[in-house]
């Protein structure tokens, strides 16, 4: 059995974004168990998601609005 690495894209208005589909092809050409989501998170439950959200994905990208204010909960 594979294990799969989760990544994902944390949004507001994400539904339009294709990186969901690039990153989903290259992890495929690349045969890398991987898959890569869309997440569309609200402000208010942004921040109190992102511990959840470590303890279960590889890592992911956070879009606009959010990105201001991912920065103080960096690791690096």
């Amino acid at each position: 059995m594979v294990d799969y690495k989760t990544y994902g894209l944390l949004g507001e208005k994400i539904s339009k974004s294709i990186s969901p589909q690039i990153y989903n092809a290259l992890f495929q050409e690349l045969k890398i168990p991987a898959v890569y989501m869309p997440f569309a998170v609200s402000r208010e439950k942004f921040i109190t998601a992102l511990p959840i959200l470590r303890e279960h994905f590889a890592g992911f990208t956070v879009a606009a609005p959010y990105r201001l204010d991912i920065v103080a909960h960096l690791d690096q």
